[in-house]
């Protein structure tokens, strides 16, 4: 059985590989065949660090520990269509603007916008909750490019 140092530096290691390797692949191709590959490479080496991230926190490790576990979404890799179009498939997302955390959550309720450890908003459906929700009086749309994206469920 290997030690928990042994453990520890595979893991920070292993981030660290899969990190570079996200990376180099977000950029643009030679032709658009190309640049859809690197950006589905992207988002599989995103969900790879995501679930590293997710399996830390459950054993009961700090994900810090171990480095940048998951890396930020480069601006333009994910659009703001990408974005409306995966909370209308289910997905969950939790995001970054002015150093607060958001998070879009699906409830038997209904959508879930809110701030972490606020207040939140509850809409019947996703289309409701993008027109209807506002950070510092603006749309999601008009902050796109201020957002960080930290996690896709």
């Amino acid at each position: 059985m290997k030690s928990n140092d042994e453990l520890n530096a595979f893991i920070q290691e292993l981030t660290q590989i899969l990190n570079e390797r996200y990376e180099k692949s977000y950029c643009k191709g030679y032709d658009d065949v190309t640049t859809i590959f690197n950006k589905g490479c992207s988002f599989a080496y995103y969900d790879v660090l995501d679930i590293i991230k997710q399996q830390l926190i459950v054993i009961g490790n700090d994900s810090n520990d171990f480095g940048s576990t998951v890396p930020t979404l480069k601006p333009g890799i994910y659009t703001y269509t990408e974005f409306v179009n995966d909370l209308g498939m289910g997905r969950e997302i939790e995001f970054l603007y002015k150093n607060s955390k958001y998070s879009i959550t699906n409830t038997p309720n209904g959508h879930v916008f809110s701030e972490y450890n606020s207040n939140f908003n509850t809409y019947q459906t996703i289309e409701e909750l993008i027109k209807r929700t506002r950070i510092d009086n603006k749309n999601l749309k008009e902050l796109w490019e201020e957002i960080t994206i930290d996690c896709i469920f």
